[in-house]
């Protein structure tokens, strides 16, 4: 039930608990045996403390069950007798008349919820020749009906023939368009039954938020001893106004304000019989409401959705044979298509940040063009040969000796390019009797270091960019997956900002009417009249609505909640209540013209 209605009664059953000191009430079922008893025991005194205390209104939750409160009132009727009344007998009455006038609150504000949300509907297709085109194609199937209905009874009552009411296009007009007047064009038919639909609903809701707006501003006041009686009694009477007078134009609602209290007194066997007839009214009321919005309220969830149903049901039977004709593809399609996933996952994904991992845990050392061991002994292998070389021309001692393994080391081969430089200048004879072939092979062992020696340098480079090739061997799937689930996470705050947004439509749309209503009592009173406030606590009950479906993330919800229940709240006045609407507007994006919303 609504949070505000709780809250109203917990408050005036608070001013009671003040003003007459009556002790917190326990639990209705463990009371309700003993109530039973003092009946039977014909203490009255007792009966009345504990039925008074079993009447709970502070519960959160729920309001007390009126046929509890009918039951306790019986058992009062008989035990009451001729005795004069008592504070005692009055605090119960009061108690009870709380616990029937929240109840009324309560059905009134919530029957005005449906109330909107047919107002709005009407409003969304109202004046767009498509939306109200589409209306009438999805309730031709009841007007059908109707249609059938009313020349079976135009038969049986006129005895006219089925061809005759056929082709009397009143006949046809009239069980078609009932609430329409008749027109030249279907078109503007339609229209105007949309437009009579809402403005019905519009002038139901008004006389609700009237009732509501009256049942607030004469909220019973309990704030002192001495005022209980007249406080109940006025309650009783604006109650009973409420859900007896249909007309609520200003001149009658002002006639019955202007009465004077003591017209309003009755004595507590009155009363009690004025609640019993609250309670039995409360049941016509609610059935009242129900008939008069089941006679303007929208089509049918049916009725407004065979339409695209029948065509989902035809795409998807004709989606289902094509589906089935080419299943052996689409097994194939899919079985390749989870094929590439898992192959994307395992060579492109897991391997590559598998590499990368041992490559900081240097447990992969494969990464390289030549071993240290294999230069070592092409370089030997030279200096061997270029000592046997110089040993067997030149007689070199052992210092000498040592200085050219030093220069064949840093690269020097001077004495094998000399001896190579005497041999070319007679290639067959040396080729065959010199040394040619002797100190060519040498040079070919000295490019073959050489190139180990650029290789080396190219292994030492690789090796201190080994993990920028491991991360780059890895940044491209890592990059195509980081871009996939940055586009499904905007996809889905996309939806969920939409979704906000539409929320936010309704909100602005609501909140502006509200406005509307404290910019027009602005100049005239410092607190709305009945009207206004009923209609007031309406478009909150609406905003309530619409407000769980805000995100709970950051108190959102909650938050907004809080200057609900400040737009809401009886004790401030016009001008306060526009500063909160300003505050809101300043405080929550999705209250911007623009829309727009972020997650």
């Amino acid at each position: 039930m609504s949070t505000f209605v709780n809250d109203h009664i917990s408050r005036l059953d608070t001013e009671l608990t003040t003003a007459l000191r009556v002790s917190s009430p326990p639990s209705e079922s463990s009371s309700f045996t003993t109530t039973e008893a003092a009946v039977e025991g014909g203490d009255k005194t007792a009966y009345l403390t504990i039925a008074t205390r079993s009447i709970d209104l502070h519960s959160q939750s729920q309001l007390p069950n009126l046929g509890s409160v009918r039951t306790l009132l019986e058992q009062y009727a008989e035990l009451a007798g001729s005795e004069e009344s008592t504070t005692l007998d009055w605090l119960f009455i009061a108690k009870c008349t709380v616990a029937v006038y929240g109840t009324l609150l309560h059905t009134l504000l919530n029957s005005t919820l449906p109330l909107s949300q047919s107002i709005e509907y009407w409003n969304s297709i109202y004046g767009s020749t498509r939306y109200e085109a589409y209306y009438f194609a999805s309730t031709l199937p009841a007007r059908s009906v109707a249609l059938a209905k009313s020349t079976v009874h135009r038969m049986n009552t006129s005895h006219l023939g089925l061809g005759t009411l056929l082709r009397s296009h009143e006949h046809i007009l009239t069980s078609v368009f009932p609430s329409a007047r008749r027109q030249l064009r279907v078109v503007d038919m339609i229209h105007q039954e949309i437009g009579h639909k809402k403005k019905m609903l519009e002038c139901f809701r008004k006389e609700q938020a009237t009732r509501l707006g009256l049942l607030m501003k004469k909220s019973p006041n309990f704030g002192e001893h001495d005022n209980l009686i007249q406080e109940t009694c006025q309650c009783l009477y604006f109650m009973r106004w409420a859900l007896n007078d249909s007309n609520t134009a200003a001149e009658n609602l002002q006639t019955m304000l202007a009465q004077p209290a003591e017209e309003m007194t009755m004595s507590p066997k009155a009363a009690v019989l004025e609640l019993h007839g609250l309670i039995k009214a409360m049941s016509e009321c609610r059935q009242e409401l129900d008939d008069t919005h089941a006679a303007y309220k929208p089509p049918s969830l049916w009725a407004r959705y065979w339409i695209p149903a029948l065509l989902a049901y035809v795409a998807a039977d004709t989606g289902i044979k094509i589906l089935f004709k080419h299943k052996e593809d689409i097994r194939v399609w899919a079985r390749e298509l989870a094929d590439t996933a898992v192959d994307f996952a395992v060579n492109w994904i897991w391997e590559p940040v598998c590499r990368v991992w041992d490559t900081i845990r240097m447990k992969d050392q494969r990464l390289g063009v030549l071993s240290k061991e294999g230069l070592k002994s092409d370089l030997d292998s030279l200096e061997r040969m270029v000592v046997e070389f110089a040993h067997d021309h030149y007689q070199l001692s052992p210092s000498e000796i040592d200085n050219l393994m030093l220069k064949v080391r840093d690269g020097d081969l001077s004495v094998v390019l000399k001896a190579y430089e005497n041999e070319i200048k007679r290639p067959l004879k040396n080729a065959i009797t010199g040394d040619l072939i002797q100190t060519l092979l040498i040079q070919v062992q000295k490019t073959k270091v050489d190139v180990d020696l650029a290789m080396a340098a190219l292994d030492k480079l690789l090796k201190s960019n080994e993990l920028n090739f491991a991360f780059l061997a890895v940044a491209p799937s890592m990059l195509l997956s980081w871009a996939s689930f940055t586009w499904l996470k905007n996809l889905y705050r996309q939806r969920t900002g939409r979704q906000v947004g539409r929320v936010g439509q309704s909100i602005r749309e609501t909140m502006r009417r509200i406005e509307r209503i404290f910019d027009l009592s602005l100049n005239e009173a410092s607190q709305l009249d009945c009207e206004g406030q009923g209609t007031l606590l309406c478009e909150v009950h609406l905003l309530r609505t619409y407000a769980l479906r805000l995100p709970k993330r950051n108190s959102i919800r909650e938050l907004f909640f809080e200057d609900l229940r400040d737009l809401e709240n009886p004790n401030l006045q016009v001008n306060q209540k526009l500063l909160v609407i300003s505050r809101m507007s300043r405080s929550w994006d999705f209250l911007q013209p623009s829309g727009s919303y972020k997650i």
